[in-house]
């Protein structure tokens, strides 16, 4: 079997996958907080999720316009670091309920990658984390905070 249609078909398969775990984010994000009292979704997460849901889009398009780019995989694992960190820093930081999402986006790219890259992927996600508690401080400090 060919690797590059092996690959082609996991990420045909991923970016379905994605589409459906991104409405199950949009699902969860709209309906939890209704069940919690004192719980608010943020504004800027309904339009993250639908800009996600849009690229995800877009990467299906991608995909089966240009079948034989060998770019696919990056481009979708990198969107997907950039947009779960937006989720996770929109939705609470630490607290997030979505921080989990980058265990996710790790395993993708074990299967995708070689090891270096995924060990990179890793970092990367990692390193996305970074700022959080920086982020965390300055809000606690921030005027009008309690």
């Amino acid at each position: 079997m060919d690797k590059s249609f092996a690959t082609r078909e996991w990420l045909d398969w991923l970016t379905r996958v994605r589409l459906l775990t991104i409405t199950l984010i949009l699902t969860i994000g709209v309906v939890w907080p209704q069940y919690i009292p004192g719980f608010s979704t943020n504004r800027f997460f309904l339009p993250l999720i639908i800009f996600w849901i849009t690229l995800g889009i877009l990467h299906l398009i991608l995909l089966r316009s240009l079948p034989q780019a060998r770019w696919h995989g990056g481009l979708q694992v990198a969107g997907d670091v950039v947009m779960i960190s937006l989720l996770v820093y929109s939705t609470g930081l630490q607290e997030s309920y979505f921080i989990s999402l980058y265990l996710l986006v790790i395993i993708v790219a074990s299967i995708l990658f070689s090891r270096r890259i995924a060990f990179l992927t890793a970092a990367t996600c990692l390193l996305s984390r970074a700022p959080s508690p920086a982020c965390r401080r300055r809000r606690a400090f921030a005027p009008g905070s309690s």
